[in-house]
């Protein structure tokens, strides 16, 4: 009978380690998060509650993973895109971002749109208008997603989105290519600095 609860104390034993170790593995897998400071010139939005990341300013360089992006300074919204009768009108207003991208990396990467997402004062989400970005070549950009980027290239175009007209405190959510590359965020503003 010893021999048995020796054994039972042995495998409790072995399950406790097994689960702090799976704890250890989780937690060393999870980014590290340092908070902002004003003098680092980065500035948080109520969008950003309850995350500690870093909110870079337009043009800045924001590295996730092997990849690298900035987005320009040019955004500018609009209630249409296109000309003449081959035109999409937005439900609310299009603000269209002009964004480069640089694949650092050793692999070529497929770029869609599910690494950008728009994010508001309210914590509404808005994903990148596909159909609205067909149009972006009347303006003189490229469509940003759907195509391929090689190792030690970069690509510039246009991603589009369609958000409230009187919108406020917008940020662009950017995530990274792989599971372990990470999100950053990006402020870009309110509708109506881009009028």
């Amino acid at each position: 009978m010893a021999t048995e609860k020796k054994k039972w104390f042995k495998k409790w034993w072995v399950w406790m380690l097994i689960s702090l170790g799976v704890i250890c593995f989780i937690a060393a897998l999870s980014p590290s998060e340092t908070p902002t400071t004003e003098k680092e010139n980065k500035t948080t939005t109520p969008a950003e509650t309850g995350t500690a990341g870093k909110i870079f300013n337009l043009g800045d360089k924001v590295a996730i993973g092997g990849m690298e992006y900035t987005v320009d300074k040019d955004v500018f919204a609009t209630p249409a895109l296109g000309s003449g009768y081959v035109n999409k009108q937005a439900d609310g207003i299009f603000i269209v971002l002009s964004i480069t991208i640089k694949n650092n990396g050793k692999n070529e990467v497929f770029l869609t749109s599910n690494s950008f997402k728009l994010k508001d004062f309210q914590e509404r989400e808005y994903n990148a208008d596909a159909g609205a970005g067909i149009y972006l070549s009347t303006m003189g950009l490229n469509g940003l997603v759907l195509k391929n980027l090689g190792a030690g290239l970069s690509t510039n175009g246009g991603i589009v989105f369609d958000v409230p007209a009187d919108d406020t405190g917008l940020v662009l959510e950017i995530t990274g290519e792989g599971i372990f590359a990470g999100t950053e965020y990006v402020k870009i503003g309110n509708v109506a600095d881009f009028d």
